[in-house]
Order: C-alpha cells, then structure tokens, then sequence
C-alpha cells in the first residue's frame, strides 16, 4: 500500500502557519528578490545597443508604481476609517468577520 502526500488546504491550516507563511517566509522572499535583482543589475541592452539609463529608470518607475499601491491605499484605509478600538482589535475582527462570510 502506498502513501500518497497531500498538501492540506488553506482552510485546513492552523492560524500559526498561515501567519508564518503570510508574515516571515513570504516577506523575506520578496525582499531577497528586490535586493538581489539591484545587486545583481545589469542595464538594460538588445543585442549590442545599450538602452539609455532614462529608460531603465521609466522601467523601474512603472514597476514601482504598480507595487506601491498597496501599501499607499492601506494607509489611506488606515487613516481614513473611523474605529472602535486600536488598529489589532479591529484587524482580528475583521478577519475573523472574513473569515465566517467564506
């Protein structure tokens, strides 16, 4: 009889796990990949020609507009709401609130 492996669902997870992966592994792996994408950086070129560094700075800008909007609209939905109780009570809340919708 053989085993067969299973990865378990992510209703299945326990909070402890979920919050690792979401708060530690995940950041550090974004993180790992910004800092080694700028040590590692090579300007841009097709073939022989070399692109001006104007556009690899447009690039990077577009790149960066895109990513910096999430955490742009959570502090504009942080100052802007109106709560009852300190920003932990009200994030507990809401995710257990979401999570009993689901």
């Amino acid at each position: 009889m053989s085993a067969v492996f299973q990865l378990p669902l992510a209703s299945e997870l326990d909070g402890s796990m979920l919050n690792l992966a979401t708060q530690k592994v995940l950041k550090m792996s974004l993180q790992a990949i910004m800092i080694f994408t700028w040590v590692d950086y090579t300007p841009s070129k097709y073939g022989d020609y070399p692109f001006p560094m104007w556009a690899d700075i447009m690039g990077w800008l577009m790149t960066m507009t895109s990513v910096s909007a999430i955490p742009l609209v959570m502090l504009y939905k942080i100052c802007t709401t109106e709560s009852q109780g300190s920003l932990w009570q009200v994030s507990v809340f809401g995710s257990f609130l979401f999570s009993t919708i689901l």
